[in-house]
């Protein structure tokens, strides 16, 4: 069975969204171990979407990427302030490109 988010990339974003926002309360929870699991669910979610996000929005797909990479490393050190600030860059960026 193929996966939905290769015909209906609108199931990819709302992948990613889920990711972010249960990694956003695990953080907020102060549960880094969580996070860190919710989080690593994240990569697969964006396979689904980052090739059409790369080419509708370039700076999209940077700010996905570095976010993405902030929010793993601030995850490993357990630096809160770091973690919540890529996870709302993620946020944010994910539901422009996701309407455009």
């Amino acid at each position: 069975q193929a996966p939905t988010s290769a015909t209906n990339p609108g199931t990819g974003f709302v992948a990613l969204s889920n990711v972010v926002s249960k990694s956003k309360a695990a953080v907020n929870a102060g549960n880094f171990s969580q996070a860190t699991q919710d989080f690593n669910q994240f990569e697969d979610a964006w396979k689904s979407v980052e090739d059409g996000v790369k080419t509708k929005s370039p700076s999209g797909y940077s700010a996905i990427e570095d976010a993405a990479t902030q929010v793993s490393s601030a995850l490993k050190s357990s630096n809160k302030v770091k973690a919540l600030t890529g996870l709302q860059v993620l946020e944010t960026t994910i539901a422009t490109v996701s309407r455009s």
